[in-house]
């Protein structure tokens, strides 16, 4: 799988109630797609910075669940009150499909429906999900724009002519969100 390319063409049925989703046709919004297990300590880990992202309402978040007992899955997505979607695949299909079987993995996919971003392994902190979501798919940096202007907290950053300091340092700016 490489950027530009789409989601592969499987059907994995829902983790729970719900319809089968069908992968490749995910498009119209920007999308994070995270490989996960409840095996997996660093996606245990990561998990409440999807859901963080989720709640935001800014991304859809699926899931993919892999390698997994179902019950085991739904207790963990219960224990860490977990409400974005996920898919349930036992064979590890998607993975092989991507040729990445590493856990956790996170896809972006744009709202074209292409993969812009691959990142093995889990995200160290909600800020750097943030960053590779502003990064890849300009997630959450139209309110951060608009406050720097309202607010003229561009600074000297901007004037020195390197905006992305600027933009990084403002949004960790907590009067900002």
């Amino acid at each position: 799988l490489g950027r530009g390319d789409g989601l592969p063409e499987l059907e994995l049925p829902c983790l729970g109630p719900g319809d089968e989703v069908q992968l490749a046709g995910l498009e119209g919004r920007p999308r994070l797609v995270n490989v996960w297990a409840s095996w997996c300590p660093p996606c245990r880990d990561e998990m409440p910075w999807l859901q963080q992202a989720h709640e935001s309402g800014e991304i859809d978040v699926l899931g993919i669940d892999a390698e997994d007992q179902v019950g085991a899955a739904s207790a963990l997505l219960a224990d860490l009150d977990i409400t974005f979607p996920s898919v349930f695949d036992p064979a590890n299909e998607f993975a092989r499909e991507i040729r990445n079987l590493a856990k956790p993995t996170t896809l972006l996919v744009s709202k074209q429906g292409e993969v812009v971003y691959v990142q093995s392994g889990p995200f160290r902190s909600y800020d750097d999900l943030r960053e590779v979501l502003a990064t890849y798919l300009k997630v959450g940096t139209t309110a951060i724009v608009l406050a720097m202007i309202e607010d003229d907290a561009l600074g000297d950053e901007w004037v020195l002519g390197n905006p992305v300091a600027a933009i990084r340092q403002v949004s960790h700016d907590p009067t900002l969100r």
